[in-house]
């Protein structure tokens, strides 16, 4: 690669990410509106009983459906619940240290674009 098509392609680069970062703040008004919607929907269906509201012909429609999530297995959990069982404050430490230790380190290169911060307006 020579120098004028690395150049180019920086400067195309550069015009990319600078139309991803505006087009990422307009999706993000959009999806704050449609989730300050949808909460409102939300609250006025569970407040009246409706589990599901029929949209159209096409057999579209907003359903109430629960979801759970397990939260992250934390280290300070882990060692917690050890302590409780084993009792023996070094054993869990090294227990610890030993599951650390053998936990994958994934590492790969990446492109990264810093910009000058413009000072903030009064």
């Amino acid at each position: 690669m020579n120098n004028e098509n690395f150049v180019k392609c920086v400067k195309e680069y550069i015009l990319l990410d600078d139309q991803i970062k505006e087009a990422m703040r307009d999706i993000k008004v959009i999806k704050d509106r449609k989730l300050e919607l949808g909460n409102q929907i939300l609250s006025m269906m569970k407040t009246e009983g409706i589990d599901c509201c029929n949209l159209d012909e096409s057999g579209s429609k907003l359903v109430v459906k629960k979801s759970k999530s397990t939260s992250s297995l934390k280290p300070s959990l882990i060692e917690q619940e050890l302590m409780s069982v084993i009792e023996d404050k070094d054993k869990v430490d090294s227990f610890m240290e030993t599951l650390n230790s053998k936990r994958e380190v994934k590492e790969k290169d990446m492109l990264s674009r810093s910009t000058k911060k413009k000072p903030k307006s009064k």
